[in-house]
């Protein structure tokens, strides 16, 4: 179980390779992170929103005196990934302080803390934080299963396109590469082609 952390720059290139290889890195350190529009750091609070979770431990600093530039603002882009991680469940803490800048005498300060949170034996049970989201009816939520991974429904494909599901589970796409319009049954995934030509 290896840890990866950084500030700035690289607490977002540390978050990127655990976000990208969760089989080797689940812990990440992250100080004044670029989570703004340098380098598409900017899409990872909603793409964490879109996506199910990842087993990662994330630990996050900022503060108010941090940058504000024409990339964006540091501080508001710490807080809306830290938003994302706990809306979705994530084992994360965010530490903020007022004043300070874009540096590491905040993030020094709390390093030996940061890293006993991280390192510590107790083990997540993902919960999400769906209070905002008008009850909890997120039809994303509803797709998704804890503790269960994702499984290949259909291979083989050009390209699936236009999919939609009808009352009894059966899902409907046009297969852009015969044209077809196609109906996976939900019962045992058979597959049967409905019409043709369909673009």
């Amino acid at each position: 179980d290896h840890g990866i952390g950084g500030a700035s720059s690289g607490a977002i290139a540390a978050f990127t390779v655990a976000w990208e290889r969760p089989d080797q890195f689940r812990k990440v350190y992250s100080h004044v992170g670029s989570f703004t529009n340098l380098r598409g750091g900017n899409v990872y609070p909603a793409l964490v929103r879109k996506t199910e979770p990842k087993p990662i431990r994330v630990y996050m600093s900022d503060t108010s005196g941090d940058v504000d530039n024409a990339f964006g603002s540091w501080p508001w882009a710490n807080q809306r990934m830290a938003s994302a991680l706990s809306y979705m469940g994530y084992d994360a803490r965010f530490d903020w302080a007022e004043g300070y800048a874009h540096n590491a005498d905040f993030g020094s300060a709390h390093f030996p803390e940061a890293m006993t949170w991280l390192w510590r034996k107790e083990t997540h049970d993902p919960q999400y934080d769906t209070r905002g989201d008008l009850g909890g009816d997120l039809t994303l939520l509803k797709l998704l299963v804890p503790g269960e991974s994702w499984e290949l429904v259909a291979d083989g494909l050009g390209f699936a396109d236009a999919l939609c599901t009808d009352a009894d589970g059966n899902l409907y796409f046009c297969d852009m590469k015969a044209l077809d319009v196609v109906r996976m049954s939900a019962t045992d995934g058979s597959r049967t082609v409905i019409a043709k030509e369909s673009v």
